[in-house]
């Protein structure tokens, strides 16, 4: 196993249209990881919002990938602008994916809870996410977790 300690280089897909007629948006971002043992840890900036940080936490077994992405705050981009709302909680953002060697990368899925409403007066919730593809490749230079 490949230890993923490093800066890495990537984009990620959303939908902005509707299921009838998509609008693929691509945006790109960069993580400083940490992988102790098969443990990640980190922090990701997404070039689309601001180089917003967020906080990475997750693990790599075997040639699966699998990481959280916390903003500490709501963040979003609209027409082109970004807004940060230090009032409320942006929802956890749920990578997986898999090691591809024909391209030197990792790539899979990201998934986010949008909204979620009761049904009437059952116990039942309709949830809606947002999701997309996303793809990471290493940047050859070594990034250094601080205190190590």
């Amino acid at each position: 196993m490949i230890n993923l300690t490093g800066t890495w280089e990537g984009e990620y897909s959303i939908n902005e249209g509707t299921e009838a007629a998509p609008e693929i948006h691509y945006f790109t971002f960069r993580m400083e990881l940490y992988d102790d043992n098969g443990q990640l840890g980190g922090k990701a900036y997404d070039l689309a919002l601001s180089d917003e940080p967020s906080v990475i936490s997750g693990f790599v077994e075997g040639n699966n990938i699998s990481f959280i992405k916390k903003y500490q705050r709501l963040v979003f981009e609209d027409n082109g602008v970004c807004f940060g709302d230090d009032s409320k909680e942006h929802p956890d953002i749920h990578y997986h994916g898999e090691y591809n060697l024909k391209d030197n990368c990792y790539q899979g899925t990201w998934e986010m809870l949008e909204e979620e409403e009761r049904v009437g007066n059952q116990e039942a919730y309709d949830e809606h996410y947002f999701s997309g593809n996303w793809l990471m490749c290493k940047v050859e230079y070594k990034y250094q977790r601080p205190g190590v």
